[in-house]
């Protein structure tokens, strides 16, 4: 229900009345502040203390260890709260284990109702206010401990982290089904390509056997933007296809694509339906030469420098068949070969379309394509699913706390 009094929640347990308490989160809970183990002292070897740095070691409330520590500097015991302190400033999770923190991370030492209202302030995007620095966003433990925290009653309190503790459970749940989901594509694409799972036809008769051939024999490729400039982006009537949504998705999405300016007599090659799209270079030789296939017809829309396109121009090859082959784990591990460079890494273009990719014929081709298409549709329900259930719990925590 709605309440005007200050300090009360917009939305409250009918049985509450009454206004929260102002405090300060330092006088509250204890606050300690990350302190880097020196480098030397850091290893692989998994018996040794988990070292938390920042938010790659944070995903969905909980540590992700990449990295352990011979030498504990600050040590930070289960169920405390660990809040990233440089950018990005505010991420969350919860210690399941005692861990050593480094500088970009904090400990707070309290309940679950601080943990939610920091996810609350967090998604106001409130730590800008605090937030030093005009290149390195960082907090200090100072402006941490002097945090105002509104407080209900310790009963309030039990009833409202029971409310959303039951919410990220059911979130939780729905996340292990699309792991499973995701793990199950990866394995039907293991079989499928490696052959050992095969579809039949009409008649219930075994396809033929697979053939191969090289990219090159089953089309042409062609660049991406050339000759552009920064000042040619982000007006104009013409698109580009990003390397983000190259690298990302199988299927391309149409809105990962942003504006650029073509002059009426420049020569740049236009992105059509069915093209795949195929990344040049990464950080990583394993990130390297990822591909993706643009299903849309528009008139003006091309692809980015940092990739190619191909065209299949062969008539019995599917091209959403090559795209998902070429995502495949067997041709990945072969990309992965040629991939080049010590900082960045590089795909030679003649060299990926020497590759010889795996052929069935075009009706088993699209049997694949559309058993594949089944299973990423089932992805895509239970991710929106997820999202649904993430902004309801955003809803419920800016109006449930003050």
């Amino acid at each position: 229900m709605t309440n005007e009094k200050k300090n009360v929640p917009e939305l409250r347990f009918p049985e509450f009345s009454g206004e929260w308490e102002e405090r300060k989160l330092g006088d509250v809970a204890k606050i300690t502040m990350g302190q880097s183990p020196e480098s030397k002292y850091y290893t692989e070897d998994e018996s040794e203390t988990i070292l938390v740095q920042g938010n790659a070691d944070l995903k969905k409330g909980r540590v992700f260890p990449r990295i352990y520590t011979k030498q504990v500097t600050k040590m930070v015991t289960k169920g405390d709260i660990l809040l990233t302190v440089r950018a990005p400033v505010g991420k969350l999770a919860i210690a399941q284990m005692n861990v050593c923190i480094g500088r970009g991370v904090c400990s707070i030492n309290s309940g679950l109702f601080t943990y939610y209202f920091l996810e609350k302030f967090y998604i106001d995007g409130k730590w800008f206010m605090f937030s030093q620095g005009s290149t390195f966003e960082s907090v200090s433990g100072k402006d941490i401990k002097k945090l105002k925290i509104l407080l209900p009653n310790n009963v309030e309190k039990k009833h409202i982290v029971d409310f959303f503790s039951k919410l990220d459970r059911q979130i939780e749940l729905e996340e292990l089904k699309l792991e499973k989901l995701e793990e199950q594509k990866k394995g039907y694409m293991q079989k499928i390509f490696s052959q050992q799972l095969r579809f039949k036809d009409e008649n219930g008769n075994d396809f033929p056997k697979w053939g191969r051939m090289s990219l090159d024999d089953l089309g042409r490729s062609y660049t991406g933007l050339s000759g552009k400039t920064k000042k040619d982006f982000g007006y104009g009537e013409s698109y580009f296809i990003t390397y983000r949504n190259v690298f990302k998705n199988t299927i391309a999405s149409s809105d990962l694509v942003e504006k650029v300016n073509i002059n009426e007599f420049e020569n740049q090659n236009k992105v059509e339906y069915k093209d795949i799209l195929i990344t040049t270079s990464s950080e990583t030789p394993h990130e390297a030469g990822m591909s993706s296939i643009w299903l849309y017809s528009a008139k003006n829309m091309y692809l980015n420098s940092f990739c190619f396109g191909f065209r299949v121009t062969t008539k019995n090859i599917e091209p959403i068949y090559l795209a998902r082959i070429l995502r495949s784990s067997q041709l990945r591990k072969r990309i992965t070969i040629i991939a080049q460079g010590s900082t960045r890494f590089n795909v030679s273009k003649n060299e990926l379309l020497k590759l010889k990719v795996h052929l069935p014929i075009l009706e088993e081709q699209r049997r694949i394509v559309d058993f594949l298409d089944n299973i990423d549709k089932m992805i895509e329900n239970q991710s929106k699913k997820i999202d649904l259930l993430k902004e309801r719990k955003k809803g419920f925590l800016q109006k449930m706390f003050v």
